[in-house]
């Protein structure tokens, strides 16, 4: 559900689809940050230890 500010600011479409952008923004920022550890930390193979990292992040869901 999108944040009752951007509803009323909005409207109930926008206000929507701006939750959801930045749900999507936010977990694809985590990401990018867990593939770059992994690229750091095993530069052949970087999935495995950015899956570790994106796991272990607190308040990643």
């Amino acid at each position: 559900m999108a944040e009752p500010r951007l509803v009323r600011r909005l409207g109930p479409v926008w206000g929507f689809l701006a939750g959801w952008g930045f749900a999507v923004g936010r977990t694809a920022s985590c990401a990018a940050m867990a593939l770059t550890f992994g690229a750091y930390v095993r530069p052949t193979d970087p999935v495995p230890p950015a899956d570790c990292a994106a796991a272990g992040v607190p308040g990643s869901e």
